[in-house]
């Protein structure tokens, strides 16, 4: 775990390192990049498009071990619990919801995983030497996706620990 945290943390380095003369404020307004920043990432290209590799390829490897991790969660632990209390005539509404905010939010985090990964194959299949502009504004819109995924994984980290505080109280009532 150790190595695959320094190997994310040594490919964002670099990357960052690559595109620190973009201004992410323009960024995320996806206007046009400066002649600078073109310069940049003409100059930069053959970086850039390695480090998004091993970003695509790490990120890949995530996905599925969270995808895995929150399947477990869901059909081991949320799902056998609501059902074994319904089957003990138990009531508990804050469970129920918090299930349904769980799969609602499992099938966000697959959904804006996928939107994610396709504007990053784009991404990588561009040519930044012949469309720099183009490259940038993807860049742009990939971040962004990305941004979405970490806000979906943390959606389900709070729920996970909701669940395991209503299964503390359920503990300490029954």
């Amino acid at each position: 775990m150790k190595k695959f945290l320094a190997s994310i943390a040594l490919v964002a380095t670099a990357l960052l390192a690559v595109l620190a003369s973009f201004n992410y404020a323009k960024a995320e307004t996806n206007t046009d990049p400066t002649s600078e920043q073109i310069n940049a990432i003409k100059k930069n290209c053959a970086i850039i498009k390695d480090n998004l590799k091993s970003i695509q390829y790490e990120d890949s490897r995530v996905r599925v071990h969270l995808g895995r991790y929150y399947d477990t969660i869901q059909s081991n632990f949320i799902t056998p619990l609501n059902i074994a209390l319904i089957g003990n005539n138990i009531s508990n509404i804050n469970l129920i919801e918090n299930q349904t905010n769980f799969v609602t939010a499992r099938s966000k985090f697959a959904s804006d995983y996928i939107a994610y990964q396709k504007g990053l194959e784009e991404l990588v299949s561009l040519d930044c030497t012949v469309e720099p502009v183009r490259f940038y504004n993807k860049l742009t819109s990939v971040r962004e996706k990305r941004a979405k995924v970490a806000n979906s994984t943390t959606k389900l980290r709070e729920l996970t620990d909701k669940q395991v505080n209503l299964v503390t109280k359920l503990r300490e009532v029954l």
